[in-house]
């Protein structure tokens, strides 16, 4: 009979430790699950930004290269309207 008893509380006592082993994991899990969600939360907002980043620098990039072409526009039709004049110059000494 005392083997019996010996056999139940050392049974008793595996149950016990598989019982804490149990909880731990669950403490664990529920501290990975909320580093998860935190991690996520921060990958959405990071992604969120990159996508704003790179708007930006698409705009940046359109309103550089409009810049650009607008400043080579204004030489040109600075050059056009010099050349109109010397035009007008020549034909006025023609008329002459």
């Amino acid at each position: 009979m005392s083997e019996l008893i010996h056999i139940i509380e050392r049974l008793d006592n595996k149950i016990n430790t598989l019982i804490q082993s149990n909880r731990e994991v669950i403490e664990e899990k529920q501290k990975i699950q909320a580093e998860r969600d935190a991690l996520v939360i921060q990958v959405n907002a990071q992604t969120e930004m990159i996508g704003q980043l790179e708007g930006k620098a698409t705009v940046e990039s359109v309103s550089q290269t409009l810049a650009g072409e607008a400043k080579e526009n204004k030489e040109v039709k600075a050059k056009i309207h010099e050349l109109v004049k010397d035009i007008d110059k020549c034909i006025s000494l023609l008329n002459r």
